[in-house]
């Protein structure tokens, strides 16, 4: 229901620090769902925050009783403060749906959580600090190397491939797409299967081999149990200098999506008790926070609210602090 959907993309907005009233302001400008950003550009979602911050002036602009051509009296609706670095949250909010539209994935408000705000708000910053737009390419994923990091090396939005059955840009660009995964590929396992494509530049049939490929039942096999491993064996023990609440996050955001994509998905409540459990830092902050979630319903039941919330609760000085990520 757009209802829904709107109640929801509201949600995303209060995560990225927007107030209620911001947020309603925003969604009755004809937003019903988080997806609807990407029917917009991003100067257009300038123009709106303007709109809101200014209010009307009373003048109307809706139809009179009986449907003439006059209009009806509206009263003004004060401007609503939106912050500059609200704004640009909105914006990092704005490029990830329009990937994930690109990609036809499907944009779940739940899926933006405060790691993916941060990540996607560095990438506006990256776009912006271009020099030339016609260069401008967010940097790519490592190259490929294990079979078992597939799901998320095809996945990943920096790529700029998109899945061979969408997007006007794989159509255009043949050529384009095959200097992506040559490059991603060449001094890999995958290259086996790209390989037969270099002499016309295939792109398109390279992606569509090593999807082939990797979306077999061994590979899959493979990359689920990987995927268990890591939610078995993440843990997090407090902020380090290589490894902290975020990275921590995202590893079991990855092993979440890495066994949706393969039919293994685990419910919210689930995926809560996995963050809990595998949380072992003694920090009494952290420890409270951890009890409030543990009595909130809501919480316990939502995996992303949880993190958001948890996140608040990290001790960020690691002058002092080393350790190492998981991969």
């Amino acid at each position: 229901m757009a209802a829904d959907g709107a109640i929801a993309f509201r949600g995303a907005l209060g995560r990225i620090g927007w107030s209620v009233p911001a947020a309603n302001a925003f969604t009755n400008e004809g937003f019903d769902a988080m997806d609807s950003l990407g029917l917009v550009t991003r100067d257009r979602l300038k123009d709106i925050c303007k709109i809101i911050r200014r209010g009307t002036d009373g003048v109307a602009a809706v139809p009179a009783a009986g449907g003439n051509a006059a209009v009806a009296a509206a009263p003004g609706i004060p401007g609503i403060a939106i912050p500059m670095m609200w704004e640009y949250k909105l914006s990092g909010m704005h490029l990830w749906v329009s990937e994930r539209l690109r990609q036809g994935t499907p944009v779940v408000a739940a899926d933006f959580t405060a790691a993916i705000r941060n990540l996607y708000t560095r990438k506006v910053r990256e776009l912006e600090e271009a020099k030339d737009e016609e260069d401008v390419q967010v940097k790519p994923p490592a190259p490929f190397s294990k079979e078992t990091k597939w799901i998320p090396f095809f996945k990943a939005r920096e790529v700029g491939v998109v899945h061979p059955s969408y997007g006007d840009a794989f159509d255009k660009d043949n050529g384009k797409v095959w200097i992506q995964v040559k490059r991603l590929t060449v001094n890999g396992p995958a290259w086996t299967y790209v390989a037969p494509f270099e002499k016309k530049r295939d792109g398109r049939g390279a992606v569509k081999a090593l999807n082939s490929h990797y979306e077999g039942d061994a590979v899959m096999s493979k990359s689920k149990a990987a995927a268990f491993d890591v939610l078995e064996h993440t843990t997090y023990t407090g902020e380090r200098r290589n490894f902290g609440m975020e990275k921590y996050t995202n590893a079991l955001s990855t092993a979440f999506q890495t066994l949706n994509e393969y039919g293994e998905t685990l419910t919210e409540s689930r995926k809560v008790d996995v963050f809990l459990r595998n949380n072992h830092c003694t920090d009494p902050k952290m420890l409270s926070g951890i009890a409030v979630i543990q009595g909130d319903a809501d919480r316990m039941s939502n995996f992303a609210k949880a993190a958001d919330y948890l996140a608040l609760f990290t001790n960020t000085d690691t002058s002092q602090k080393t350790g190492r990520s998981i991969s």
